[in-house]
């Protein structure tokens, strides 16, 4: 039984390699915990999932499965709330193996010091939302690990020396990607959704600028009419996996894209990544695709139009980790631009050992084989 905290659609079934395991598998969506956020999720939710409407139907249906002793696969695990909260207490009551997964493609660290909490004070001020929305998940998380850890847990993580090691998941979907070469051109975009869509930022409690959303994209079409024309190749936006459209009438959930080519498919970057001349990105956490497949990768903004304190943090901390900077989009000239095209080895080589394939032993084993195998070894 697979465990997910938010909307499950398709992209998810191909991300967590779900068509290749042996095992009859249920999929247990727990976005309806929160229904304001879930309903930022423009994607349509996957035909093989269930979706309990609230707790009570939660706990019936859990219920119904435990006879079988399944097998638990939790993705829920970073969540902190009353339904993640109740879900381990059966699993823990009911002595069901679980297998948890914890794997990133990312590591950015804050340093919180005194300065760090003073600017987020001011940045919040009376905003009592943010404030409480902390202290409740930290407080959950507290009793969630004093009270419920047990002894058939089973943490995957994409640490080197993890005992029970998974790749990221990006990594292990690109696997049988990697040698094929096609020599069409094209750039892909990994849109983040934003502007455009708000994501989670309200039901953080956070508040946006005074966004002109039709100037800043605006900016975006020039920026990637001249890039279609000076690089005499294709633009392909691959949207974020919350606004896919799974409706062949649909062409984009975001209007100021319908003049461009998109690809909604689940597997669209692995398809296309070995295509792509390089990548533009706004600190997509798919812009791990440029160092899988070693290609360029230019995270962009607009100097014309204000941003979010952490949505212009996520572009300068992608940008770092992989050896660039943040290019502005109002300065193009397809001269400077190049040199932003050229890839930085040694950034490229330590993100990639680091996170997306530290065990090079295993390399060329996906994750839905690693926990197959060790799915079986428990039986």
């Amino acid at each position: 039984m697979v465990l997910f905290p938010y909307k499950f659609t398709r992209f998810e079934y191909y991300k967590f390699e779900l068509a290749n395991y042996n095992f009859k598998i249920d999929i247990l969506d727990l976005s309806n915990h929160n229904k304001k956020l879930s309903r930022s999720w423009k994607s349509s939710r996957h035909p093989k999932v269930f979706a309990p409407k609230n707790l009570i139907s939660l706990h019936k249906y859990f219920k119904s499965k435990v006879k079988k002793k399944p097998i638990i696969l939790n993705f829920n695990a970073s969540e902190s709330n009353l339904w993640a909260f109740w879900l381990k207490f059966l699993i823990k009551r009911h002595n069901l193996k679980e297998i948890v997964i914890k794997e990133k493609a990312w590591d950015i660290k804050t340093h919180k010091d005194f300065s760090w909490f003073l600017k987020k004070l001011k940045e919040h001020n009376l905003n009592f939302k943010v404030y409480f929305f902390y202290l409740r998940y930290f407080f959950l998380k507290f009793f969630n690990t004093l009270l419920l850890q047990h002894k058939n847990e089973f943490i995957f993580t994409n640490e080197k020396f993890s005992s029970k090691y998974i790749h990221n998941f990006d990594y292990s979907n690109s696997i049988g990607y990697l040698k094929n070469k096609n020599k069409q051109r094209c750039v892909l975009y990994l849109d983040n959704g934003g502007p455009y869509f708000t994501g989670d930022t309200f039901n953080l409690g956070n508040k946006l600028p005074n966004y002109n959303i039709s100037e800043i994209y605006k900016d975006y079409q020039l920026f990637f009419n001249k890039i279609q024309k000076d690089f005499k190749c294709n633009l392909i936006i691959v949207p974020h996996p919350k606004y896919k459209s799974a409706n062949r009438n649909i062409k984009s959930y975001n209007p100021y894209f319908n003049n461009f080519t998109v690809d909604n498919r689940p597997d669209a970057i692995n398809k296309l990544s070995n295509k792509t001349i390089f990548f533009l990105s706004k600190g997509s956490l798919a812009s791990a695709y440029a160092t899988i497949f070693n290609k360029p990768i230019v995270f962009f903004y607009s100097s014309n139009h204000p941003y979010e304190s952490d949505e212009f943090k996520s572009i300068k901390d992608h940008s770092e980790i992989l050896g660039t900077k943040p290019f502005d989009i109002t300065k193009y000239k397809k001269i400077s631009f190049k040199k932003q095209l050229k890839i930085q080895k040694k950034s490229y080589t330590k993100y990639f050992n680091n996170l997306l394939r530290p065990n090079q032993k295993l390399f060329d084993k996906k994750n839905s084989t690693l926990i197959s195998d060790f799915i079986n070894s428990l039986k």
